[in-house]
Formats: C-alpha cells, sequence, structure tokens
C-alpha cells in the first residue's frame, strides 16, 4: 500500500474529517502521530519518538558543539561564543518534534509547523478594516535558523512549515518575504538535503515551505511529512549505524 493510501485509509477508520471546525494545529498534530506510527512499524527496530519541544539548553549545547568542531571565527580570530539569556526558553513546533536515537544520542528527524496568514476576507464580511500582512508567516525565521543550527553538522533540514490563507494568494508579497528562507529556491518542494557547491564544499541549508491559499489537507500534509522524516531516518541509520542494505541507502 502507498504512503497516501495508508494514510488515507487511516483517516477513514479513525474517522479523521478534514472539517472546517477543526484547527490546522491540531491537524498538523494528528497527521505527525500517524508518521510516527508508520516510521515505527517501518523501522521496528529503531528508537523512534515525538517530543512538544526543543530546549534552548539542547539548542545552545548543538551550536557549541558545531563553533568546536568548525573553523569559523570573529573577524579578530577570536572563536564564537554560543550565548542564551534564557535556558528554559524553547520551541514548540505544531506537529511536534520527531526523534531517533542511535547509540544514545538523539537526532531530529522531522519538525514541523503550521502558518495561517490572513483574515482579511472575513474581515471584509464582517465590515471590519483591512490589517496589515505578514505577521504570523515572518515568525517562521527564529525557528527555522534554531534548527538550521541544530543539524548544522548534519547535511539535512528536518524542517517543514505549512502555510495558508487569504493573504497568500498567487503573486502576494507576502510570499516574497519568506522567500529567503528557501534560498529563493522556491516553495512546495522538499528541500530536506543541504545543497552542496560544485566542489562540495559550504553547505547550504534551506527550509521546506509549502505555501497556498487554500488549506492544506490531511492527506497532502502525510504525504510531505512522511517522506522528508523516512529520508531522515535512513541518512541517520546510514551515517552512524553503518548498517548495508537498500532500505538504509540514501539516494
Amino acid at each position: 500500500m502507498s504512503d497516501s493510501a495508508r494514510m488515507r485509509e487511516t483517516i477513514c477508520n479513525n474517522k479523521i474529517a478534514s472539517s472546517k471546525s477543526k484547527k490546522t494545529e491540531k491537524k498538523l498534530a494528528i497527521v505527525s502521530k500517524h508518521v510516527l506510527g508508520d516510521l515505527q512499524d517501518e523501522f521496528p527496530e529503531e528508537k523512534i519518538e515525538i517530543q512538544s519541544q526543543l530546549g534552548n539548553k539542547e539548542l545552545i549545547e548543538a551550536t557549541k558543539k558545531f563553533f568546536e568542531q568548525t573553523i569559523y571565527v570573529e573577524a579578530n580570530g577570536e572563536p564564537l561564543k554560543a550565548m542564551t539569556n534564557n535556558l528554559r526558553s524553547s520551541i514548540r513546533p505544531d506537529g511536534g518534534i520527531i526523534t531517533i536515537e542511535i547509540e544514545g544520542k538523539k537526532h531530529v528527524v522531522l519538525v514541523a509547523e503550521n502558518k495561517i496568514q490572513g483574515t482579511n476576507k472575513k474581515r471584509k464580511q464582517e465590515g471590519e478594516i483591512k490589517q496589515a500582512m505578514g505577521n504570523a508567516i515572518e515568525r517562521l525565521a527564529k525557528n527555522v535558523k534554531e534548527i538550521e543550527l541544530f543539524t548544522a553538522l548534519e547535511e539535512i533540514t528536518p524542517y517543514v512549515t505549512f502555510a495558508s490563507g487569504c493573504d497568500l494568494y498567487e503573486g502576494s508579497p507576502i510570499q516574497e518575504r519568506v522567500r529567503s528562507l528557501t534560498c529563493r529556491t522556491g516553495f512546495n518542494k522538499i528541500y530536506l538535503y543541504d545543497a552542496l557547491s560544485c566542489n562540495g564544499e559550504r553547505p547550504l541549508k534551506r527550509a521546506t515551505i509549502f505555501m497556498r491559499e487554500e488549506e492544506w489537507s490531511y492527506e497532502e500534509i502525510y504525504d510531505v511529512l512522511y517522506e522528508m522524516a523516512s529520508g531522515a531516518v535512513e541518512y541517520y541509520l546510514k551515517k552512524y549505524s553503518n548498517l548495508d542494505g537498500d532500505k538504509n541507502e540514501v539516494v
């Protein structure tokens, strides 16, 4: 059975309807849990779990490790220092954070978020004045950067956002405000693996952003999440487990 067919069957069996009454954040959390279950079925010997947040302490430690293992320094030659004023803060993506544990170390498999951009159609219907566009979608940058730093020593960036709403019509100026997060390579395409230069140096990390005016369906979200998460699992298994076989071959 294909991934899409499996998800559709699960939706029917559990009576999950794509109703307007359900918040997209809840939709993303529901699909993430189904992706988690399917990953656990496909990789039964691996410890794959989901958590609600990634703490600042974990983020800082990952950044410190990156600085220690690279040659990046300040302009004056001093080593870079990762700093924070609040170790109790965290990022809490709508779809949670799926991880895989290999030899006692956790690796991020999937970070999924949702952004609803625009209420002006509803405001117009209710006779209210138009609001400025862009606030919700522009908040993407912080978490994108956090995940890029957290996975800085890896060759993948397992982050995806599903954005929808009336402000995201084709040609909307809001799209241009976040296009830089994909390094201007476009929306609605999975960028799990970092891009490389011709000489193999300076990897380019990009966020995966699916964006349009129409709301994303359960099936569409599942297809993207499962492809990204399963690809990330295979990457980590090949890198850290030294396993052979077609299942762990990263293309």
